[in-house]
């Protein structure tokens, strides 16, 4: 519960921090979020109080102005071929923290619970201060690395954790985005004094390791490689079916998985009906990864409503 909330406010702390140089955004933006959190609403309570009626700070024009933009994220999502969505742009990222956000954190935390992960699976034994690197791939704002803490946060009852995320993104400008939700998380520890602060006080903290830009399309990097490579968890969250028609995609995906450490974990997350995961699970296998307990398939239980399949697999060839 108390994830979920900090989930909610944290995007709600987003659309205002981002927007303060265009401050008639915010209201509208936030407004409009917190009135579709209907499970959750009080997180926002707060934001829909400030709204102005005397002008045209929460304009109906800028409501429709989003409305086009969520428009188009969903077709773009739904597209069989690739198309280019403007993540560089402060709308865009605001659409999908509303649209997409909240929804796909729960999925990853909700199925890394029906897989019964223990902390011994990722690794995480016989030490008082725990590390765990995550490397998210297509990671965007950091949604799938949200859902890796909160699960992370429900196992470890007694015990301290500092989650080292790395994101790969072909935009780098959701570094702005992940700043807001690092810091609601980390409760305002800044990253000087994480560690000290997290051996002093049991939970889970997140140190964000590096943001790095980088296009699926193009050979990898040295530093997206070494990432890759020092990764307990590798996720790939609604990542393939974005790119999958991109010609270089399937070569520059394997030569990155096969970069990854043996044992490491790969998490993958996608549309379970256009052929994501068919081509998914060829890259994996090229790459060295086994499925994970013998359960690579999608069953009706995964992702009802987000009509997403989930996987786990672990390397080891």
């Amino acid at each position: 519960m108390l994830a979920t909330f900090c989930c909610y406010m944290l995007v709600c702390e987003f659309v205002i921090t981002w927007t303060r140089r265009r401050t008639n955004d915010a209201c509208v933006l936030c407004t409009n979020l917190c009135i579709n959190v209907k499970a959750y609403p009080e997180p926002c309570k707060m934001h829909r109080t400030v709204r102005p009626t005397d002008n045209d700070y929460c304009s109906l024009l800028l409501e429709d102005e989003m409305s086009d933009v969520e428009t188009f994220l969903k077709e773009a999502y739904d597209n069989p071929n690739y198309v280019e969505i403007p993540f560089d742009t402060r709308k865009y990222q605001a659409a999908y923290m509303r649209q997409y956000f909240p929804e796909l954190r729960d999925f990853i935390t909700d199925e890394l619970g029906r897989f019964n992960l223990k902390p011994d699976d990722f690794g995480l034994n016989g030490k008082n201060l725990l590390n765990l690197n995550v490397c998210s791939i297509g990671g965007g704002p950091g949604t799938d690395v949200v859902g890796v803490y909160a699960y992370v946060r429900s196992i470890l009852k007694d015990r301290t954790l500092v989650l080292t995320a790395t994101i790969i993104d072909k935009y780098y400008e959701w570094e702005n985005s992940w700043n807001v939700i690092e810091k609601k998380l980390n409760l305002n520890a800044d990253q000087e004094g994480l560690v000290k602060a997290a051996e002093s006080a049991k939970g889970v903290w997140i140190k964000m390791n590096g943001y790095i830009g980088y296009d699926i399309n193009t050979p990898a990097t040295r530093i997206v490689k070494k990432s890759v490579t020092e990764a307990n968890i590798l996720l790939l969250i609604k990542f393939v079916s974005v790119v999958k028609s991109l010609p270089n995609f399937k070569r520059n995906l394997t030569t990155i998985l096969r970069k990854a450490s043996q044992n490491s974990l790969l998490i993958y997350g996608d549309d379970s009906k256009d052929g994501s995961t068919e081509i998914f699970s060829g890259i994996a296998e090229r790459a060295g990864f086994i499925p994970f307990r013998n359960r690579p398939q999608c069953d009706d239980l995964n992702g009802k409503q987000l009509n997403m399949c989930f996987q786990i697999w672990i390397k080891k060839l």
